[in-house]
């Protein structure tokens, strides 16, 4: 994948086709979005989808076992540009999770108008049933997001999905923003909550957090939010999306109608995954995954970039799910088409996250909010202007971009690589033809 030319451009990657074998699905969903809104609606969409899936596991190239859960995705595009059309469809998408929760609320007022008449009298108060949501309201508190996790792997280890129209809504639903960076590696994790409470009723638990969450926002207020998790590996667990602002025009977006038709296909593809069980790998996924990392690890060095090859594992994890996901809803079987949906994925995520949040990423203290477009890493061998140079040339260019690594290391990892040669007799290096196609020349 030529990571150059992506972070280095204004314009978000282009979606793949979804007219292809095995993308059926993203297909019937993208029709229910704006033209304008598509991409950026379904590039967030997964999150929602993946909460449907429960006893279904898979093996990573780490041979990590991973669920489909702690998926994190943050819508971001200036205020009034659409972003409500992902909420709409998380409701399209999760509408059974929603059915699940009405008839719980239900039986909750059951049991509290019974709790009330035996108030004051001499019989056994029955015990408030465990009672777990799968989409709880985004306005939820610290104690009963706790609550709801303990409940929901008491009943059988469901993922829970919450969509938060408003990202500063997360402070009230991890504890206070000081929990925010605990709760969230938490749940990215898939990691036990980690705190024990004593309370009225006693200790309360200490539940394993499957959780999946939608939030939106502006480019300064993520930046505001995030500005003190920059470096401790919170804000990159999030998917990034950033959807750029288009051309002023009179034109209002159209979405596509639902009907009864389209909602039960959609419901057909959806009971699948809560139908899926036990653990399995992807071979054909696990070589899109070691390809992407090669690639971003080539990137890294060109750019002499430990930020970029540190962003990047994480975001091959959130690949590497909605793989998964693609192959299950295509009845466990795989095509090229998908391969290009999770590169397409992975390239979004990461240039999303520098248009949001370049010129911090390098950054140990965050600045005032500026939110200008930002791109990623230049390639160091692209500041030379000629495709033959000297080792004093190369010295000097280094000194000037304040390189992490020597200039001689550096050489000598382009000459492993093999994007330069050296010649003895002119003491001078030269870009390879194998690198000059890499790039594009």
């Amino acid at each position: 994948m030529k990571f150059q030319q992506i972070l280095q451009s204004k314009h978000a990657p282009k979606m793949p086709s979804l007219m292809e074998p095995g993308m059926e699905f993203i297909l019937l969903l993208s029709g229910l979005v704006s033209k304008e809104m598509r991409e950026a609606v379904i590039a967030s969409i997964y999150p929602a989808i993946c909460s449907l899936v429960r006893n279904t596991r898979f093996v990573y190239q780490s041979n990590e076992v991973l669920g489909l859960c702690g998926m994190l995705g943050c819508l971001v595009g200036v205020s009034g540009i659409g972003k409500g059309e992902l909420t709409r469809l998380s409701k399209i998408v999760t509408r059974r999770l929603r059915q699940h929760d009405d008839e719980t609320l239900q039986k909750y007022l059951a049991y509290q108008k019974q709790y009330e008449k035996q108030k004051g009298t001499n019989k056994t108060k029955e015990e408030c049933p465990d009672l777990y949501y799968l989409a709880p309201p985004s306005n939820c508190t610290g104690p009963a997001f706790t609550k709801n996790a303990m409940a929901c792997e008491k009943a059988g280890n469901y993922t829970f999905y919450v969509n938060i129209p408003e990202i500063e809504m997360l402070n009230s639903l991890c504890g206070g923003h000081k929990k925010i960076s605990e709760t969230l590696r938490g749940i990215f994790d898939e990691e036990k909550l980690g705190a024990l409470r004593a309370t009225a009723d006693g200790v309360t638990g200490n539940p394993t957090l499957r959780v999946n969450i939608n939030a939106s926002t502006t480019p300064g207020e993520a930046r505001k939010f995030f500005r003190n998790d920059m470096h401790n590996g919170t804000w990159n667990r999030f998917m990034c999306v950033y959807k750029e602002q288009g051309e002023r025009s009179g034109k209002i977006p159209v979405q596509g109608i639902l009907d009864d038709e389209k909602q039960q296909q959609i419901d057909e593809y959806l009971k699948r995954l809560s139908a899926y069980e036990g653990t399995h790998r992807i071979a054909e996924l696990d070589n899109v995954i070691a390809r992407l990392s090669n690639d971003m690890a080539e990137y890294a060095n060109l750019t002499d970039s430990n930020e970029f090859f540190t962003l990047s594992h994480r975001t091959l994890i959130i690949g590497y799910k909605v793989g998964c996901l693609l192959w299950l809803l295509n009845d466990c079987r795989w095509t090229p088409a998908m391969a290009k949906h999770v590169e397409w994925l992975v390239a979004m995520d990461l240039w999303s996250k520098y248009q949001v949040y370049g010129d911090k990423i390098s950054e140990n203290e965050f600045s005032a909010i500026d939110d200008s477009i930002k791109a990623g890493p230049k390639n160091l061998l692209d500041n030379m202007p000629k495709d033959s140079f000297s080792l004093t040339e190369f010295e000097e260019m280094c000194r000037q971009h304040q390189t992490k690594t020597e200039a001689k290391g550096l050489l000598k990892n382009y000459k492993k690589r093999r994007y330069i040669e050296y010649c003895r007799q002119t003491g001078l290096y030269t870009k390879t033809p194998r690198y000059l196609k890499m790039i594009g020349r």
